[in-house]
């Protein structure tokens, strides 16, 4: 039991030291504050009747459920995106920066949904 979880603990810590898992662990980050961003500004938990924003109507509503699954697909390839980068880059192979725009556009989708639901819910 307590040799599995040491193997476990030096398993962990081989993958910290490596600093592809820093970055990847920096845009998950990235994700997660984004993410929290939208549900605390888009629920009223004070409100138990209420849980939606009560500024949003169909349009807004619509509109960023859509966003919200594109962010949510993005996110998800752009970390294989940032894999494959940093697989690159270890192996010495020249530079490919064509998958860099799925991070790029996973940040900015999120970023337009937060501000397009911080106009919605005023």
């Amino acid at each position: 039991m307590l040799r599995s979880f040491f193997e476990d603990f030096k398993s962990v810590c081989k993958f910290l030291c490596k600093p592809s898992s820093w970055i990847v662990l920096a845009f998950a980050g990235a994700i997660l504050l984004i993410g929290s961003g939208i549900l605390m500004t888009g629920f009223d938990f004070g409100v138990p009747a209420r849980l939606v924003c009560s500024g949003a109507d169909d349009k807004f509503l619509v509109l960023l459920f859509i966003l919200g699954f594109i962010f949510l697909i993005l996110s998800v390839a752009a970390v294989g995106a940032i894999l494959v980068m940093i697989e690159n880059v270890l192996a010495r192979r020249p530079p490919d920066y064509s998958g860099l725009w799925l991070p790029v556009a996973a940040l900015g989708c999120g970023l337009v949904s937060y501000a397009i639901l911080k106009m919605a819910c005023l």
